[in-house]
């Protein structure tokens, strides 16, 4: 068998995420349901929920498996074919989002009228720089999230293909997650003046705190080491330049 054989199918499964992913649905979506005053029981499993967060634990790691799957499939297909590309990746991703988000926005743009500063916001994958700055109520406001994923899946295939080989464990393991806190550090200390709500919305929902986090890159690092190459699947780049598109 050959290295890239071995490769590709030692990447071809991880089956434990989707329990993990499992679970996290079901705490996030609950996180977001309202108090139910009627039902004691249920109250008390809401307040329990509340206090320990769990909710923010559960988005963490579902950016951890997203990083961790991206970069995997990046690999995988550098290991299966010699090549990775880039219009491709970017058109399984668009196919896989787009109809059902945008949908979804044009529906709540007529029932609930948007302004047309938060459409443009929601139709660019803008939502998590500009909801934190203009924190009215929106019936799409969780997707912020979902602005981070696509801007991660933009920016992440391009870091992966400019990092040399030897350098991609070094750069996804230690370099980012400190960038992430220095970027934090710097934008609280730019809004240290604002209101501390909408100046710690601005920090938790950018993108440079959390694509280049210890949850999305801490994904991408894992996977990195999953393949057991020593470093990213070295010798991946040059070919990666010469076929990329």
């Amino acid at each position: 068998m050959s290295e890239n054989a071995g490769i590709a199918r030692q990447l071809e499964k991880f089956p434990a995420f989707d329990g993990f992913r499992g679970i996290g649905v079901v705490v996030v979506v609950f996180t977001h349901c309202p108090q139910v005053l009627e039902s004691s029981a249920y109250n008390a499993i809401w307040y329990v929920n509340q206090l320990s967060r769990v909710g923010y634990i559960a988005l963490d790691i579902f950016f951890v498996i997203s990083g961790f799957f991206i970069t995997r499939l990046l690999l995988r297909e550098w290991a299966k074919t010699g090549r990775i590309s880039f219009k491709d990746f970017y058109m399984r991703r668009a196919l896989r989002i787009f109809p059902v988000y945008y949908l979804t926005v044009f529906a709540c743009y007529f029932i609930f009228r948007f302004s047309p500063a938060d459409t443009l916001s929601l139709l660019t994958y803008t939502f998590n720089f500009y909801h934190p700055l203009h924190a009215v109520p929106n019936p799409m406001e969780h997707t912020w999230s979902l602005s981070v994923e696509e801007q991660f899946y933009f920016f992440w295939p391009l870091l992966i293909l400019i990092v040399a080989p030897g350098w991609l464990n070094l750069v996804t393991g230690r370099v980012i997650p400190l960038l992430a806190v220095a970027s934090g550090l710097l934008m609280a200390l730019l809004l240290i003046n604002h209101e501390p709500r909408e100046a710690g919305d601005v920090v938790y929902m950018s993108l440079f705190t959390r694509m280049l986090s210890l949850s999305l890159s801490l994904g991408g690092w894992l996977a990195c080491v999953n393949s057991t190459t020593g470093h990213c699947v070295a010798g991946a780049v040059p070919r990666w330049w010469s076929q990329r598109w």
